[in-house]
């Protein structure tokens, strides 16, 4: 069995609003989470933005037209590689291979 559960946004979300309303007491008690987690829950979801695809889209702060333009070319090539789309899209943003990987295939 798993050490840690892992948790989308939304559970997060759901869990600081529950903390919100029961207390940490009853937190404690239904979830089994330390108040250092659920603080750096809370920076995660008030730092989060509606226009982001994907959670991890926002690690990289890669804006939304680098991000259209990337996978457009990625669709448009699907050969082509993280090294030809880093230096396509070098001329509007500098843009990690980590980064441009993750938004291309979506994970």
């Amino acid at each position: 069995m798993a050490k840690y559960n892992i948790r989308t946004l939304k559970e997060k979300e759901a869990i600081w609003k529950f903390y919100q309303k029961h207390g940490w007491k009853s937190l404690c008690e239904k979830y089994s989470i330390s108040r250092s987690t659920l603080s750096n829950w809370k920076l995660r979801i008030t730092s989060a933005k509606p226009s982001d695809e994907h959670p991890l889209a926002r690690r990289y702060h890669v804006g939304p037209e680098i991000r259209a333009l990337l996978k457009q070319l990625y669709k448009d090539n699907p050969g082509i590689s993280l090294q030809e789309l880093q230096e396509k899209a070098a001329h509007k943003q500098l843009v990690s291979k980590t980064a441009i990987w993750h938004i291309v295939t979506g994970r």
